[in-house]
């Protein structure tokens, strides 16, 4: 089979493989689940393929871009923050859109709703998603009959907000296997696990154990929102982050920092946006190989 072109993005070291499926040319693949995974996992593993953390698969319906997310595991999710970022990024770059723009802003399809971004020049976005869902904070007891407390929130896709002391101090890989996968999740699938520390009023440290990587990445966007509007409820801070004029700082286990926007409307939000850059790696092919066989 002929190679297949494909970009490499990343936003604050969480890492992407991006293929153009304007034409449809992926249709195949992604209508079979189990070539699909096969392919993901080998492309995604560090080592042996490319690496990253997820793949996108970018089109367009009309003027909007249309995504579909996989994390590395080959598990799709319905939103993945960081990724809109990237595939918005990549997708004014190389013209995909060429002048269909609605008010500067890109449109964006996903399958947790529409996303929206705008280009903020020096290759940072802001990109805002759909409402998050706030649900009433959980007790997890662990099997050696810890408890652990936490906030749950659903940005797109389940998180979990644990504070702790130190950020540096947490065993991320052992705590987030122990949290990822409770039976009190098991009706969601399963959990991101984020690991916040107050900095001060409007700032936070976070590392994430995500879902479908089953291990930490060095950033995460839906986290990021999940934590600081957790953090903000926690703390009680000044109504001006709660009307989106002064931002959540959040700083990620990559070493960028992402701004939270947000602005209270009664029981919920609107006006959710991360700001964080974007980055072209490379592009190149990949020489396709069939699932189970070597090279």
């Amino acid at each position: 089979m002929p190679p297949i072109p494909f970009y490499k993005m990343t936003a604050g070291g969480n890492d992407f493989i991006v293929f153009d499926n304007r034409d449809g040319r992926h249709d195949g693949v992604l209508a079979a689940p189990a070539t699909r995974t096969g392919l993901i996992t080998r492309w995604c593993r560090r080592g042996y393929g490319v690496g990253a953390d997820g793949i996108i698969f970018g089109a367009l319906a009309g003027a909007a871009l249309t995504m579909r997310y996989f994390d590395a595991d080959g598990s799709e999710a319905p939103l993945c923050g960081n990724g809109a970022t990237c595939l918005m990024k990549l997708a004014v770059d190389e013209r995909w859109l060429g002048d269909r723009k609605a008010d500067g802003e890109i449109l964006l399809q996903t399958a947790a709703g529409l996303v929206r971004g705008k280009p903020l020049g020096n290759s940072r976005w802001q990109t805002f998603v759909p409402p998050p869902v706030e649900e009433s904070p959980v007790e997890v007891r662990l099997e050696n009959g810890e408890k652990v407390s936490g906030d749950y929130w659903r940005v797109g896709v389940p998180h979990l907000v644990v504070f702790v002391a130190a950020v540096a101090a947490v065993d991320v890989r052992r705590r987030g296997r122990e949290l990822r996968r409770h039976p009190q999740f098991a009706a969601v699938g399963g959990v991101n696990v984020n690991f916040v520390e107050i900095i001060a009023a409007g700032a936070i440290r976070l590392r994430t154990f995500e879902t479908g990587v089953e291990d930490e990445t060095l950033s995460c966007g839906t986290g990021s929102i999940a934590s600081a509007l957790a953090a903000w409820r926690r703390g009680k801070w000044a109504d001006a982050f709660a009307r989106g004029e002064l931002p959540v700082l959040v700083h990620s286990q990559g070493g960028s920092d992402l701004q939270i926007r947000f602005t209270r409307a009664g029981a919920g939000f609107e006006k959710v946006n991360l700001e964080t850059a974007a980055y072209g790696v490379c592009g190149g092919e990949l020489f396709q190989w069939a699932v189970g066989s070597e090279q």
